[in-house]
């Protein structure tokens, strides 16, 4: 055996690629149960035939990538080895890098552990495998929606090999893949690229990460696309919609990063502010369902510009003391956007001061063809721009704006 391993560390083979099966002592023990990312054997359902890698911290190593929607605390990791030799009791080294684009980056975290369960939790129907277990002496916290590379490798179990005492371990590879079918691999901590990716086709490393997840608190209304602020009711504007006493300026809200208002669907929206800073910055931050994305911005007593999803205009461009009043208009009534959708048009504003506005958004509203929109009583426009009347009939976009 100590021949065999001798090539695969030489040569950077797994056993498994060899055909050399090895066997290991079956027995369960009641281990950790708070996993938190699971490519087991038996959560990815692979098949028997486990590749068996030789995993040394100062040789041929290996690390897969992680990671978490919300902020993760990592109290324990295990891999699958398919290598009979180690015990409860030997060292591991456990390593963290960060992502850089696709391939580990910089090394974060770098220290030793002790394995102190072995088992066959997770195993599922392969045959000569065990799970290694290591708990962390002290928890690591991984940012959420950030990607990260972790590995563990055997510390302190010596094989004589025909290139001296190599500390190592096992690790299985899966053979149904979760992930990308690769695995990063390392010299001690030297990335070895390989190819245009930089990553080894080895499979993907077959492993458990322990801890807990934090819930993120929900970002407050206004703060972001998918939470913008809703239309509060107003006697006064009953076919309109208004957003009273927004405060502005907090942490730069509204001054700096824009504040989302959003209201029911229509063809096109009238913006007013009473009282309080004007408008600085218009934004419609992503594209509409059916790919609309291009807009026309009505400004009074300065023309019409475009407004293009996904890139803020600048009102102050145009106008040094900002706006009062503006339009969006051109919205493709082939959109039919649900009325219901409380997130169907939202747009990102941003104000010319810090303080307290209160905005209103009244709706362009048309029929097209057989469906009914809901029409109001009594739009109310804004009067400086001119119009407001309805539209019927199934028009496209540039009939649209011309009839109106």
């Amino acid at each position: 055996m100590n021949k065999i391993l001798a090539n695969c560390i030489s040569l950077g083979i797994g056993l498994g690629a060899i055909g050399v099966a090895v066997p290991v002592q079956a027995f369960t023990i009641n281990g950790p149960t708070n996993i938190i990312w699971d490519y087991s054997p038996a959560a990815t359902n692979t098949s028997s035939g486990v590749a068996s890698w030789v995993n040394a911290s100062s040789g041929q190593n290996f690390a897969e990538i992680v990671s978490f929607p919300n902020p993760a605390t990592i109290t324990g990791m295990s891999i699958y080895s398919g290598i009979n030799v180690v015990s409860v009791g030997d060292g591991v080294t456990i390593r963290v890098w960060t992502d850089s684009a696709g391939v580990p980056g910089t090394l974060i975290h770098n220290f030793t552990e002790t394995i102190s369960v072995i088992d066959t939790a997770g195993v599922g129907d392969w045959l000569f495998v065990n799970n290694l277990f290591a708990n962390f002496t002290n928890p690591i916290n991984l940012a959420a929606n950030t990607p990260y590379w972790i590995g563990m490798s055997g510390f302190g179990v010596t094989i004589e090999t025909n290139i001296g005492e190599v500390e190592t371990i096992g690790l299985a590879s899966l053979n149904t893949n979760p992930g990308d079918g690769a695995m990063a691999q390392f010299s001690g901590t030297t990335f070895l690229f390989n190819g245009e990716t930089g990553l080894q086709p080895l499979g993907d490393m077959a492993f458990r990460l322990y801890g807990s997840t934090q819930s993120q608190p929900d970002p407050e209304p206004g703060t972001t696309p998918t939470n913008p602020l809703l239309p509060t009711p107003n006697p006064s504007n009953p076919d309109g919609f208004t957003f009273p006493g927004v405060p502005v300026g907090d942490n730069g809200l509204g001054t700096i990063d824009p504040i989302f208002f959003d209201p029911i669907v229509s063809v096109g929206y009238d913006y007013s502010v009473t009282g309080g800073p004007l408008f600085a910055s218009v934004l419609i931050p992503n594209a509409l369902p059916q790919g609309d994305s291009n807009f026309t911005l009505e400004l009074p007593g300065f023309g019409n510009y475009s407004l293009v999803a996904g890139t803020t205009f600048n009102l102050l461009g145009v106008n040094p003391l900002g706006f009062s009043d503006f339009r969006i208009s051109d919205i493709d009534p082939a959109e039919m956007l649900d009325p219901t959708n409380p997130t169907a048009f939202v747009t990102g504003l941003t104000f010319t001061a810090a303080g307290t506005v209160t905005v209103t958004q009244n709706p362009i509203i048309q029929n097209t063809g057989g469906v009914s929109v809901p029409e109001p009583s009594n739009l109310l426009g804004l009067g400086l721009l001119g119009f407001g009347a309805f539209l019927t009939g199934k028009l496209n976009k540039k009939q649209a704006k011309k009839d109106s």
